[in-house]
């Protein structure tokens, strides 16, 4: 037979005091668990949120200097685009480039259709163009003369391309502003395009003529 010990008195009050607080204790150590285990969720999420803000205030303080820079690059733009009057009154615009100087002079004005020697009208309009590169820019600066043309192949002007013909422009042009302007020929460079960068569709007759021209870039030589 078993035997059961039975606790009285002091003894067992004791001992049953002793149980009663151990179970009373699970509880109170299981929240402290789980508001430990909050807390580590709270600060994990406050890390994120805060990575979160940072990558924000980076991406809005790189979209404000990006339209910082388009501001200041549009203003240019204008400014330039208004400085010359006496070109504009001969067609020749004017506009910045990644920070290039450009005089875009339309076929119309310095050639006739698939001819490469500089017209009566062209000479009048290259010399006041002239007059402004040797009062502008000083001698460190280089001019690059790029031709281009509209996309329609050559048929009957003699010219064995697009290509050749959009070069032979650009040295008509280079040689009347040495020759007869007396700008130093070492501050020219030639370059003829063809149809190969277009500043419009060749889609139609407007986009065509946009693409036939002569562009003067003034670089500052490094």
């Amino acid at each position: 037979m078993c035997e059961r010990t039975i606790l009285t008195g002091p003894a067992g009050l004791l001992l049953l005091a002793s149980l009663l607080t151990g179970c009373a204790s699970l509880p109170s150590n299981s929240l402290a668990l789980e508001g430990r285990s909050e807390q580590g969720k709270l600060r994990a999420q406050n890390m994120e949120l805060t990575d979160d803000v940072a990558r924000l205030q980076n991406e809005c303080d790189r979209l404000a200097e990006a339209l910082e820079a388009s501001t200041h690059e549009l203003e240019s733009r204008e400014a330039a685009s208004t400085a010359f009057p006496d070109l504009q009154a001969e067609g020749i615009s004017v506009n910045l480039r990644g920070g290039d100087v450009v005089f875009t002079i339309p076929t119309s004005v310095t050639f006739g259709s698939g001819k490469a020697s500089v017209s009566h009208g062209g000479q009048d309009a290259l010399r006041i163009l002239a007059r402004r590169l040797r009062a502008e820019f000083t001698g460190e600066a280089r001019f690059h003369v790029e031709g281009h043309t509209d996309s329609d192949p050559i048929r009957s002007s003699g010219f064995k391309s697009n290509r050749d013909l959009s070069l032979r422009r650009s040295m008509a042009v280079v040689t009347f502003l040495v020759d007869e302007c007396k700008i130093a020929d070492e501050r020219f460079v030639v370059a003829g395009y063809g149809p190969h960068r277009p500043l419009a569709s060749n889609d139609s007759a407007a986009n065509k003529a946009r693409n036939r021209r002569v562009e003067l870039v003034v670089r500052q030589d490094l």
